[in-house]
């Protein structure tokens, strides 16, 4: 049995390599997907030098010159609008004015803008402006956002809505993106049937709930899913199935039960059979201890993985989020495990031979100091809270429980998700 953190080397080890194909995705619809390569900006932002304000483009030299007046006249010479500016120039020797509007390009000869709260017009072609501007107030200069060569995008980088927001503004329209990893699933045991179907509590069955929370919780990851139906603790059936996903197109294999030290528990002999090599089997964590991970390879073909998740549901879960996502996280280059620290509300205790994952629920106070109440369900086979929580509190290996008002680190229920319960 190995500790978490050596088990998450192991798998980064040899995800790190197996990027998926890069392909140019249009901008629209690039939310939610990994950038494969950094990217610089093409053009400076602002393209131009414009205004912050509705008001009046003005010299700040010539203002200044009039030091020790409280209300200026200028001649209004021209107006400047989004889309449509001045095409003159300002003489900063002159008492001129330009009329501007937010957006508009700053018209040669000025460099200041006031707002047109501070102005008045006391007769038709003429303003009042204030004394005692300050050199470049109320103006956007340009690349003071930006400047060509910049970076604005990198590698291993989600995109999101703002991200099309910056790259329409830059007329970029595609950007180079990972293709969706494709990932297997292949639920087993003999208690298990379709979650659609009925489950007979007299002969044992339940139904099988962690195989679509499996096939969500990848797509939700952006990955292209395959599920296939439940399968019985048969050796021969269990190679066959195996086998058959092996040879398609997924890059990650997932199975779920099987993996513990029962006497229908064929997982590993199978993959060893198979010409897989496990990496590793059980890690010292809570829950979820049985896990296995194996890889398989094939001469002139990528490393193929294989998660070997235990059966009980919440097990699947943190199997997930800790291991399989690390995969996925790695072979896109994104940063995976990022926690944080907050407040414990209530007190907990854990095992110090293991790290252990509590369900937790985060929320923050109308002070807006974060806090975390465990869950009062945190047994393996326990769901009832799986809807409700937001994160998961971590106690690491070591530690035997934490006390009410320490703090301790919280993992998001997603991969950079959580959301935030106002009090």
């Amino acid at each position: 049995m190995i500790d978490l953190h050596e088990a998450l080397g192991i798998i980064e080890q040899f995800s790190a390599s197996l990027n998926p194909k890069t392909l140019m995705s249009p901008l629209p619809d690039i939310v939610g997907k990994i950038a494969a390569h950094d990217m610089e900006s093409p053009e400076t932002l602002p393209a131009f030098t414009n205004s912050a304000m509705d008001g009046y483009a003005v010299s700040e030299s010539y203002i200044k010159g009039l030091e020790g007046q409280r209300d200026i006249e200028l001649k209004i010479v021209g107006e400047s609008s989004a889309g449509k500016p001045f095409e003159k120039s300002l003489d900063p020797r002159k008492a001129q004015a330009c009329k501007i509007m937010t957006g508009a390009p700053l018209p040669e000869g000025a460099d200041s803008v006031i707002k047109i709260e501070d102005t008045s017009e006391p007769r038709p072609g003429v303003v009042m402006v204030p004394g005692g501007i300050v050199l470049g107030q109320n103006c956007r200069y340009a690349g003071e956002d930006l400047n060509a060569g910049d970076k604005i995008i990198r590698a291993g980088q989600k995109m999101t809505e703002g991200s099309v927001l910056l790259c329409s503004a830059l007329g970029i329209t595609h950007i180079p993106v990972f293709d969706s990893i494709s990932i297997a699933i292949i639920p087993t045991g003999n208690e298990i049937v379709d979650y659609r179907q009925k489950a007979d509590a007299r002969q044992g069955v339940i139904r099988n709930s962690t195989a679509p929370y499996l096939k969500a919780a990848a797509k939700a990851q952006g990955c292209h899913v395959s599920l296939a139906p439940p399968v019985r603790d048969d050796p021969a059936t269990l190679i066959s199935h195996i086998r058959k996903q092996l040879e398609g197109p997924a890059q990650i294999l997932i199975t779920t039960g099987g993996v513990s030290a029962g006497s229908y528990d064929y997982i590993p002999g199978i993959v060893r059979d198979l010409g897989g090599v496990i990496q590793f089997h059980k890690v010292a964590i809570r829950p979820g201890k049985p896990v296995l991970f194996a890889t398989f390879e094939t001469p002139g073909q990528p490393t193929k993985m294989l998660f070997g998740l235990p059966g009980n549901p919440v097990s699947t879960v943190i199997g997930f989020r800790c291991f399989v996502q690390a995969a996925i996280s790695a072979m896109k280059g994104e940063k995976h495990l990022a926690m944080m620290a907050v407040t414990l509300q209530k007190s907990c205790k854990s095992h110090p031979n293991f790290s252990h994952f509590l369900k937790g629920r985060l929320s923050a106070s109308a002070e807006g100091q974060l806090m975390v109440t465990p869950c009062k369900r945190q047994g393996s086979h326990q769901i009832g809270d799986l809807g409700t929580m937001n994160c998961w509190i971590y106690s690491p290996q070591g530690a035997s429980g934490h006390a009410e008002g320490s703090s301790v680190r919280v993992l998001p229920k997603n991969n950079n998700e959580i959301n935030l319960l106002t009090l």
